[in-house]
């Protein structure tokens, strides 16, 4: 006659473990870490390797070997290099999400707003992991396929930046469309600072910085 094997009792295999002094729940927590912990360092690897060699000398073997992993594990966690550069996409508009509704709620004399205000885009658009999305996108910029992923991504962000600079600046008296606006043309200005620097190292923003900062003072006032 057969026996029917019945699984043991839950409690029963948690005092086994227990008893035991091995826990596999803590082991497979263990390992979710550590699977999270490589697919953070890969993605801030690759933020690193677009900054040193840009988009177009970028290998994935250079962003295995700047993570400590091999190209195996890159490949686990990514099904392929577009996959990886639309989660460093991704990564970057969630940093830039954060920083931008730490900053939304900032008060006191607009001259000091506004002056925060680029201070804020300047940390923002210099980052290795947002500079490095900008360098994606505009690498990718005819693929459509691969940027229609990106788009809610790209919309959530804009919005909610716009939405920040209607909250800081709502003494101001413009309109949504004005304060949206100047916030773009800060954006592309900023941008440009950082294309300057990429293609001139020693080239010194801070007289761009000055002029962009009164024209906006002057807008806003």
């Amino acid at each position: 006659m057969t026996k029917t094997l019945l699984p043991p009792h839950p409690t029963a295999r948690h005092a086994s473990a227990t008893d035991s002094g091995h826990d596999p729940r803590k082991e497979v927590r263990t390992q979710e870490q550590r699977s999270q912990q490589t697919r953070i360092g890969l993605l801030e690897a690759a933020s690193i390797c677009i900054g040193q060699h840009g988009y177009a000398g970028l290998r994935l073997s250079d962003i295995a070997m700047q993570a400590g992993v091999t190209i195996g594990a890159l490949q686990h966690h990514f099904l392929d290099k577009d996959d990886l550069m639309r989660q460093v996409v991704a990564c970057a508009y969630e940093e830039l999400r954060s920083s931008v509704e730490q900053q939304a709620q900032a008060s006191g004399p607009i001259a000091e707003r506004v002056a925060g205000s680029v201070a804020l885009m300047r940390t923002i658009y210099h980052s290795a992991k947002v500079a490095a999305a900008f360098e994606i996108i505009y690498a990718k910029r005819d693929d459509k396929a691969f940027l229609k992923t990106l788009a809610p991504a790209f919309q959530s962000a804009d919005a909610l930046m716009d939405q920040a600079w209607q909250t800081r600046f709502a003494d101001s008296g413009k309109d949504p469309a004005t304060l949206a606006a100047l916030r773009h043309f800060a954006r592309t200005t900023i941008q440009g600072l950082h294309i300057q620097r990429r293609v001139n190292p020693g080239f010194d923003e801070e007289e761009v910085i000055t002029v962009l900062s009164t024209m906006l003072l002057q807008n806003l006032s």
